[in-house]
């Protein structure tokens, strides 16, 4: 079994990066921050035929075209995740949002109560995201993808030939600058209103669409007559905007009359295409993407406690206690754990799954983080790939072809679901956001998985007898250091 039968080449394959729901015909995409990205979005499918590309003259009051949803992204330290938090049904912050604003907290108001290690956990770099942040909405978009990393998709004829169905996924950023210029109203706009048009079928649906597109500054950008390309790319601070970020600009139009079936076909409700994850499989994820402590000291005393594997309760109430405890000499024992260590199970860090026979690890998907060495792998084939130029399916007999571009003629044209395409187009240069860092392999903690708990004096060193005096005096230290502690000195 090759390496591309064992890992597929999408961005849906690659380690802990669980946004479409299995079955899906559906491609992850994502812009690439160093080249233009062009797509053209689907209009969404009802029973009547297309939703309007918006709902009303109310800002951000758009259709189910563009879809928006809380993500973690690239969240975590010893293995990394990103996935919809948000809980259908569920009201509240979902554990994965407590979560993250809990340590940040901690960090940002008591850095001297945390182990070391977590203050940099914030961090972030030109080319490194941070291992935790907070949980801000993306974006979605079903449709087409026509450029990728700068380069237009074509076929066999030098033909634009787009790649679809795509799940196009933007951050934050490209959501702000969508919603941005999809408000922008046209100036001076004397025509008529949308509420003019009486009716709910196609025929008024079409008409509504025709007047919101002279209304506003984008135009069309999703009806099936008139919807436009839309180029995403970088652009310089502006505005809202301190840094570089997305931007959207519209292009020209591309229309899908001929492909209508299709389009019908191939576009999903949301709640079918994107996948959404239970609080168990979240408390899974957390507790194997962070050390035990963290993830005690936000649930530990919280409903989720039970929801918890076994090596993580207690962790930080153990931590705790070495920290007011240990003194050089004491609790060097057989499976004491040093300070700036941490005691968590040996299996995370290396890829491996939680404890098995627990309802979490039946809840969590078995194929969801691939072993490390398969994600190594990966990059390698990222920087292979980009020595070979962009292919896509050649174009089918009959295939249909409008406005110079050659639509695939539908399901024909659709890409496999095993083609290879990390490495190429937006994929070569994930942008920072989604960045994946794939674990080190064997980088397993050298501590013991069971920490001393308080108030348990620590045992003798094996393999030899222990010196009554040396023993009391190291008690009396651990005394003093415990008072001090309840002084205040050191705060839990």
């Amino acid at each position: 079994m090759g390496y591309k039968d064992q890992v597929r080449g999408s961005l849906d394959g690659s380690p802990g990066f669980m946004i479409r729901a299995e079955g899906m015909p559906h491609r992850t995409s994502t812009p690439s921050w160093d080249h233009e990205t062009r797509i053209r979005i689907f209009p969404a499918s009802v029973a009547s035929g297309f939703s309007p590309m918006r709902e009303s003259l109310d800002n951000f009051d758009f259709g189910d075209a563009i879809w928006s949803e809380p993500i973690a992204r690239c969240l975590g330290v010893q293995e990394q995740f990103t996935y919809i938090t948000r809980i259908p049904g569920k009201t509240g912050d979902d554990p994965t949002r407590r979560f993250c604003q809990a340590i940040l907290s901690i960090i940002d108001e008591k850095p001297r109560d945390v182990p070391e290690a977590w203050i940099a956990w914030p961090k972030k770099g030109k080319k490194i995201s941070p291992k935790i942040d907070r949980i801000k909405n993306g974006i979605f978009f079903q449709g087409m993808q026509i450029m990728q990393q700068g380069k237009l998709l074509t076929n066999s004829l030098g033909q634009p030939h787009p790649q679809w169905p795509v799940l196009f996924m933007g951050s934050i950023s490209l959501k702000m600058s969508f919603e941005e210029s999809a408000n922008l109203r046209v100036e001076g706009y004397q025509g008529p209103l949308p509420s003019a048009v009486q009716g709910t079928g196609e025929a008024a649906r079409q008409q509504r669409d025709a007047i919101y597109a002279q209304m506003f500054a984008i135009g069309d950008w999703c009806s099936l007559e008139g919807g436009r390309i839309l180029s995403i790319f970088q652009a310089p601070p502006s505005g809202k905007f301190e840094r570089p970020h997305y931007a959207v600009k519209a292009l020209e139009p591309l229309p899908l009359t001929q492909i209508t079936a299709q389009v019908r076909n191939v576009w999903k409700p949301w709640s079918e295409v994107l996948r959404y994850h239970t609080a168990e499989e979240q408390i899974t994820y957390l507790s194997r993407a962070f050390p035990a402590e963290a993830v005690d000291y936000v649930f530990g005393n919280s409903e989720y406690r039970d929801a918890m594997p076994v090596r993580v309760k207690d962790a930080w109430r153990n931590y705790q206690a070495l920290q007011r405890g240990w003194s050089p000499g004491v609790g060097a024992g057989v499976g004491a754990v040093q300070p700036g260590q941490t005691a968590f199970d040996a299996s995370v860090g290396t890829g491996a799954p939680p404890p098995t026979g627990g309802p979490l690890q039946s809840a969590a998907p078995s194929s969801a983080v691939p072993p490390p060495p398969q994600a190594q792998l990966q990059v390698q084939l990222q920087a292979q790939s980009l020595q070979n130029p962009t292919t896509v399916t050649p174009a089918q007999p009959g295939a249909t072809v409008v406005s110079g571009y050659d639509l695939g003629g539908g399901t024909a044209g659709m890409p496999s679901s095993d083609s290879p395409i990390m490495g190429s187009g937006a994929f070569a240069t994930t942008p920072v956001e989604f960045a994946q860092t794939p674990a080190i392999a064997g980088a397993a903690p050298s501590v013991s998985p069971t920490a001393p708990t308080p108030g348990t004096p620590p045992e003798a060193a094996a393999g030899g007898a222990v010196d009554g005096s040396k023993l009391s005096a190291a008690l009396t230290d651990l005394k003093r250091s415990r008072e001090a502690a309840a002084r205040g000195n050191l705060g839990g």
